[in-house]
């Protein structure tokens, strides 16, 4: 089982949120709510963990080649 976000993991995330939103001024604790959230999700969704082990498919392979 997968350990909750750390405070520097949300405080990461919650930077790359700012970031993609245009870098706006006083809204520090909207990205660091959305943050948790996100990464809270991510723990608990099963396809995350599943995407962690996805292997892409070789070229070539059962494409008539």
């Amino acid at each position: 089982m997968a350990s909750p976000p750390t405070k520097k993991d949300i405080e990461r995330r919650a930077y790359q949120l700012w970031q993609q939103a245009g870098m706006p001024g006083g809204r520090d604790q909207e990205f660091y709510s959305e943050a948790e959230r996100q990464l809270k999700e991510e723990l608990r969704s099963p396809r995350t963990q599943d995407a962690e082990y996805a292997v892409e498919p070789r070229e070539g392979k059962g494409r008539g080649a």
